[in-house]
């Protein structure tokens, strides 16, 4: 049987009427360049990498958001750096897939479907403080081969050690704390996750979370830009930036991608017909994995080692080995959601 994960993502986005930009209307250049995307089959190519960057800016651009993108990029300039330094995995043309991927379960399988633009700020933006994980990583092998040198020297002495704390990151204008608009979102979905003290204990493990920083860090972004265009905080037009926009699509993306690296439990009760952004995050970030250049797989895995249907209510995810199949059954076990069957092809 011949499968492959983008033909069929691209099938489905060539034959489907998606409302990409909120509008009622199909952006028609779009949907072209998003399969156009999907059929490159060089995955570390610098083409994709481009394409991935210009796909996310229209994306975000219809909704009227150019600014936010140009931001952004500066970000994506950081990952850039990193894989040089590295070769670590990409999470530019990952967080596109995520976001192609998700559309593809919002429209086929989820009951309560999720708001596009929540979702495209939701996927595209929840891993953009990544760089700051594998920067972590590079300085602590610094002081590990200063550690090293110390144990040749047989030196009794204090241990060189760094810690890194963000500052600041968690403080919005007006006052606001992004600890408490994050919070209430949280507790509004029926999840029991103390935001102020995950965060508070990824400072004292000195283990920074990408997912926490990148919640921070849109949302701090963002707050930036609101108050920019919207001084007042009111619900007047001012060019898409009303606040009741803010409190809701934005506090909405930000709490999902919030959640989406904590462990197990953050999701024990979740309900993804109360939950659903922060489920289809989950979902769909542990499900995407094809093209995607680590250092081992420089190719990254190929999109023919999965394919995706649904079925009689039922998502069906296949994939081509049991080990793949091991990784995924453990990672979406926290959704407890028995209508998704991970299948060896």
């Amino acid at each position: 049987m011949n499968i492959n994960i983008n033909i069929t993502l691209s099938k489905f986005f060539g034959e489907t009427q998606i409302d990409f930009c909120r509008d009622g209307k199909t952006n028609e250049k779009l949907k072209a360049d998003i399969i156009t995307f999907l059929k490159v089959k060089e995955s570390n190519s610098d083409s994709k990498f481009q394409q991935a960057k210009e796909l996310t800016k229209e994306l975000i651009k219809c909704h009227g958001k150019e600014q936010l993108y140009q931001h952004i990029v500066e970000l994506y300039k950081v990952e850039e750096a990193t894989r040089i330094l590295t070769g670590k995995r990409d999470h530019v043309i990952h967080a596109l897939n995520t976001f192609l991927l998700g559309v593809y379960i919002n429209e086929n399988y989820l009951i309560n479907s999720v708001d596009s633009f929540q979702w495209k700020l939701t996927a595209l933006l929840h891993d953009i403080a990544y760089p700051l994980v594998i920067s972590q990583k590079i300085i602590e092998r610094y002081f590990e081969k200063i550690s090293t040198i110390k144990e040749e020297l047989h030196v009794e002495t204090y241990n060189a050690t760094l810690n890194i704390i963000p500052k600041n990151l968690d403080k919005l204008t007006n006052n606001k704390s992004a600890f408490d608009l994050v919070q209430r979102r949280v507790y509004g979905w029926g999840l029991d996750v103390n935001v102020k003290k995950r965060y508070d204990d990824m400072i004292k493990d000195n283990k920074l979370c990408h997912g926490i920083l990148s919640s921070l860090t849109v949302l701090y972004l963002i707050d930036l830009m609101y108050q920019k265009n919207n001084p007042l905080r009111d619900n007047r037009s001012h060019n898409g930036w009303k606040q009741k926009n803010f409190e809701k699509d934005i506090v909405s993306a930000c709490s999902a991608i919030f959640l989406h690296n904590l462990g197990d439990d953050a999701f024990g009760n979740i309900d993804k017909t109360k939950a659903q952004l922060a489920y289809l995050l989950k979902l769909s970030d542990e499900l995407q994995n094809w093209d995607r250049p680590t250092e081992k797989m420089p190719g990254g895995d190929s999109p023919k080692n999965y394919d995706i249907q649904v079925q009689k209510n039922k998502l069906i995810f296949k994939v081509s080995n049991q080990h793949r199949k091991g990784e995924i059954e453990r990672g979406i076990k926290c959704l407890k959601d028995n209508n998704i069957i991970i299948q060896i092809i």
